[in-house]
């Protein structure tokens, strides 16, 4: 509101400059250290599968591509009162009360919109988070506005959408035919929901959760420990991976199966972040799994051992002696798939005295 007020506009520039300069002045050392390498993982990174289909920036799927983020994100009662409240922003903006403030909500919804849309080929939803009290305000306007004009006709009507969203999301009470909540966009819910390991319902988020077949590595895991001797304490080491594997899905799945909670077996994932440091070599071989994925492994900053640490597993892998992992037998390997252009290795080793 302070840029379209003549009157603040110098007081707007004044500290909105001191602003990008403190701003400035504290990221511009972490970039001058990492932004090249930060960059180059980035531009590697853009070759996964799931930004893919966002390349053709001219594109209908482009263009729509945050539109439906925000349409299943807000469902449909909400769709409504944001509707209606757009509708009232462009008819408000022909009144000379409203001028500044609907052309400042309109430009906050629409430039965003199309800078992430025509300027970015990567697609991500957080990147729309800006949008979100834009939309918000809009949406209440829409709700406020119906109930002024409806008095408790219109009240009641809401309350009633609202109730019905409220418990079709919220617990699962009405079960409507799937193929309707998918219509109405009712499906992704937060509520009750029975979680299995293949299809847990919710958990990561678009892209980590689209290995496939991660699962598989924690049943191997537990399938193993099954018919085996090991003592009460297991410690797996997940070898960090930027696209995308860490500890926290495998535990996540691990947990699913039933590792670590059905048995009194204690499993222990700590040593999955402590690697990172440079004493990885004393840490990593007190470890009694070890899982790893072929690929990018991101830039030093994310942790600075990953990548030699990955390359000494692939050279093991490859029949290499002389390393760490002679300690260890290769157990298992398969491909992940859902993610990369090209699919990724992962492999378990299992400490030779388990």
């Amino acid at each position: 509101q302070a840029l379209l007020d003549r009157d603040s506009q110098d007081r707007a520039l004044k500290y909105g400059s001191w602003a990008t300069l403190l701003a400035g002045s504290l990221a511009a050392p972490w970039y001058i250290l990492h932004g090249d390498e930060v960059l180059l993982s980035s531009e590697a990174a853009g070759f996964n599968t799931w930004s893919i289909p966002t390349q053709d920036l001219l594109s209908i799927q482009n263009f729509t591509y945050y539109f439906n983020l925000i349409v299943a994100g807000l469902s449909w009662p909400l769709l409504a009162a944001a509707v209606v409240g757009a509708i009232i922003l462009f008819w408000k903006r022909a009144h000379i009360k409203w001028r500044q403030t609907s052309l400042l909500m309109l430009l906050w919804l629409f430039i965003p919109y199309l800078l992430l849309t025509f300027l970015f080929s990567a697609k991500e939803a957080r990147y729309i988070l800006p949008l979100l009290p834009a939309i918000a305000l809009i949406t209440s306007g829409g709700i406020w506005q119906l109930s002024k004009l409806w008095r408790a006709v219109g009240g009641l009507v809401i309350g009633l959408i609202a109730l019905t969203w409220f418990v079709v999301t919220g617990f699962g009470w009405i079960n409507l035919p799937s193929k309707t909540e998918k219509t109405l966009r009712l499906d992704h819910t937060y509520g009750l929901q029975t979680i299995t390991p293949k299809q847990p319902g919710y958990g990561f988020t678009f892209p980590t959760k689209n290995h496939y077949n991660l699962t598989d590595v924690s049943n191997f895991i537990k399938d193993d420990l099954d018919h085996s001797e090991a003592g009460q304490k297991i410690s797996i080491a997940v070898i960090p991976n930027s696209i995308y594997l860490t500890s926290q899905q495998v535990q996540w799945y691990a947990l699913l199966v039933g590792l670590g909670r059905s048995d009194d077996r204690t499993i222990d994932y700590s040593l999955s972040s402590q690697i990172r440091f440079e004493n990885w070599q004393q840490l990593l071989p007190k470890s009694d799994y070890i899982v790893a994925k072929s690929g990018d492994q991101g830039p030093a900053v994310w942790g600075q051992n990953l990548k030699e640490i990955s390359d000494i597993e692939s050279a093991a892998a490859d029949g290499q002696v002389g390393t760490m992992f002679d300690e260890y037998t290769l157990v298992y390997e398969t491909l992940v798939i859902g993610i990369e252009k090209e699919a990724r290795s992962v492999r378990i080793w299992r400490r030779r005295n388990k």
